[in-house]
């Protein structure tokens, strides 16, 4: 009865939020497939329903890609952006911070970690190439699941140690067209699973750790417009279900649909 009652809730939420919005939105259409190449300033908002097995909540979630420059384990200096949240209302959204680059087709490689000011690298030694292809561009060219997975460094005083691993998998689930309060968008609905433990330098302790897993929904001049996660952290273990209401990225008309 309890879980009738949550997805009562849901879909009056979910219906709400598209009543709330204006009668006629656009639609988006699926053309190459590519990711958006993201910049500072860059942001994403999303209307979330948070369902605990103690109450339910509903807020917003920003996503704001602000730019970065940071040092590698080798003191290289490296352009990143960074992938900062905020959160409104009564949700809470527990991750570790990502740091991300992208390739000149637009390949999302996701280089570290941020946690209590420390950054965590994706490298195998402090002289190796860091980073892992998180998501390939075109979205078309993921046809089979892909998993990546690397250890995690941390450097300081010039001292680098193993302080924890991280793994990302990603199933392609095929095509959907999904209406979110923003527009009605043609997307690659994606499975994934991504997990991250931070240990301390000397591996004597674990400081947290993160396990997402659920279904995403990519539009890729945007990004993901629609989620549905079960996150499991130190700090939380709630189902998230967020959809797009808010973006100033702006889309390609290419990628606009006539009907």
């Amino acid at each position: 009865m309890q879980n009738h009652s949550k997805f009562i809730f849901l879909w009056l939420f979910l219906t709400q939020l598209v009543a709330c919005g204006n009668n006629e939105i656009p639609s988006y259409i699926l053309t190459d497939s590519q990711l958006h190449t993201y910049q500072g300033g860059d942001r994403l908002s999303y209307s979330v329903l948070s369902v605990s097995s103690t109450s339910d909540a509903t807020g917003i979630l920003n996503l704001t890609f602000e730019n970065a420059d940071v040092l590698t384990p080798d003191n290289q200096t490296l352009a990143t952006f960074v992938r900062n949240q905020e959160t409104l209302g009564n949700i809470s959204v527990n991750f570790a911070t990502p740091y991300f680059t992208q390739t000149e087709n637009a390949d999302l490689i996701l280089q570290a970690y941020s946690e209590a000011g420390k950054t965590y690298w994706l490298a195998e030694s402090q002289n190796a190439e860091t980073g892992k292809t998180f998501y390939s561009s075109p979205l078309t060219d993921i046809t089979e699941q892909v998993t990546i997975s690397s250890q995690l460094l941390l450097c300081e005083n010039t001292i680098c140690n193993n302080a924890g691993n991280t793994s990302v998998e990603l199933t392609p689930l095929g095509k959907e067209t999904i209406e979110t309060d923003y527009a009605k968008f043609e997307t690659h609905k994606m499975f994934i699973s991504w997990s991250v433990t931070l240990q301390n330098d000397d591996q004597s302790a674990t400081l947290s750790t993160y396990n997402l897993t659920g279904t995403q929904w990519v539009f890729p001049p945007l990004g993901v417009v629609k989620f549905d996660y079960r996150l499991e952290s130190t700090f939380t273990n709630d189902q998230l279900i967020g959809v797009l209401n808010a973006t100033n990225i702006n889309i390609p008309s290419a990628n606009k649909s006539e009907n």
